[in-house]
């Protein structure tokens, strides 16, 4: 089996070419990070979150993973649930949704 060359993606580097990339108001993150001692809610929390993306996007969603520190068990962490999602086509506004409705309840 052959491999495929990996594509090469430009990375933005202007100020300008970031906030064109950028989801959301950027903020400047500068203060203190605060870490917890690992929960064994953390996965449970990201399938509720996950399983509300999916019921939104539906057929779009390739893939949905629980990344970064709080996927990783027993270990401290900042207590947020890092996701890295993969759609269809990124482009399509379609199915707009609110953040908020994505808030732990």
């Amino acid at each position: 089996m052959a491999l495929q060359p990996k594509s090469r993606v430009r990375v933005p580097q202007t100020e300008e070419e970031i906030q064109a990339a950028s989801v959301g108001e950027r903020k400047r993150l500068d203060g203190t990070v605060q870490l917890a001692p690992y929960d064994p809610q953390w996965p449970a929390i990201y399938s509720r979150a996950a399983q509300r993306i999916r019921d939104v996007l539906g057929g779009q969603v390739i893939s949905l993973e629980h990344v970064g520190s709080t996927s990783v068990p027993g270990l401290f962490a900042k207590p947020i649930i890092d996701m890295v999602l993969t759609v269809t086509d990124s482009d399509d506004d379609a199915p707009c949704w609110d953040r908020s409705s994505l808030r732990r309840s």
